[in-house]
């Protein structure tokens, strides 16, 4: 029968341990924290760009159709702006001649779930789309 030396050797050995992981979960958990962050803005990015897209995209086939009215535009604008989450955003409706540009613009500041009211005033998603009018 091999013999791992005594109980205390062994006790100290052990709690020396628990000093070790609890610096080693000091040392990794902020970089981790910081990591997964990072990635939830990210996406939420991601998410938000994605919804000005569209919305710049069906505001537009909006303003091809005949008759349609700035009003109508701007609705079609707010539902999909906020399928992506958003509560602040501008539109800019132009029709020059024969096309229908929208622009949605939607800034980061506000919208962000994990940064909240941190972003940078700086951080603006902008998507643009221009369409030509339909004939009458």
């Amino acid at each position: 029968m091999k013999h791992f030396g005594d109980r205390k050797t062994i006790r100290r050995k052990s709690l020396r341990r628990r000093g070790t992981t609890a610096v080693e979960f000091a040392l990794v958990f902020p970089v981790a924290l910081l990591f997964f962050v990072s990635l939830i803005t990210l996406v939420q990015g991601f998410i938000i760009r994605n919804a000005a897209e569209n919305a710049a995209y069906f505001g537009a086939r909006r303003g091809i159709i005949p008759g349609a009215t700035d009003q109508s535009i701007r609705n079609v604008i707010s539902e999909e702006v906020r399928l992506g989450l958003t509560s602040n955003f501008t539109a800019n409706i132009n029709r020059l001649g024969d096309f229908v540009t929208v622009t949605v613009t939607v800034p980061m500041q506000g919208n962000a779930w994990a940064t909240g009211g941190f972003a940078p005033e700086i951080l603006t998603i902008t998507q643009t789309c221009t369409l030509r009018k339909q004939e009458e």
